[in-house]
């Protein structure tokens, strides 16, 4: 797994770019990437394994201290195709289908909130 520190993250609705969400603070940003595929067991005991092509590659992000508007702007694009970039000129396209929100007690106006963005595939060619 590999962990990747950014100072700002920006994400934009893929259908209306103007729709957007710019976040100062990013407590972790890891990547996780998976080959799609089994293992399978044959009559004999030995063990090969069946792959597909591609991977699949995730990001588990930690946003902490965002603001109820921030927090509300994440919780209603559930599963809205996103790209996602940073101030250094990384760029992904993905969704997430969830998010986590940790209160903090002290005030009922900030939370941390915890998801996974799933790239997908997309072509910027026009």
């Amino acid at each position: 797994m590999a962990v990747v520190s950014f100072d700002k993250l920006m994400f934009n609705v893929v259908a209306d770019p103007s729709d957007r969400l710019g976040v100062d603070t990013i407590d972790g940003f890891s990547r996780l990437e998976e080959a799609p595929g089994r293992f399978v067991r044959g009559a004999g005991g030995r063990v090969r394994v069946m792959r597909r092509a591609g991977a699949n590659r995730s990001w588990s992000l930690g946003l902490p201290a965002l603001t109820q508007e921030q927090t509300r702007w994440l919780e209603d694009r559930v599963g809205v195709l996103l790209c996602v970039r940073d101030n250094r000129g990384h760029k992904m396209f993905g969704t997430y289908m969830g998010t986590q929100v940790d209160e903090i007690p002290s005030t009922d106006k900030i939370a941390d909130v915890s998801l996974t963005v799933t790239e997908v595939s997309w072509s910027e060619a026009v």
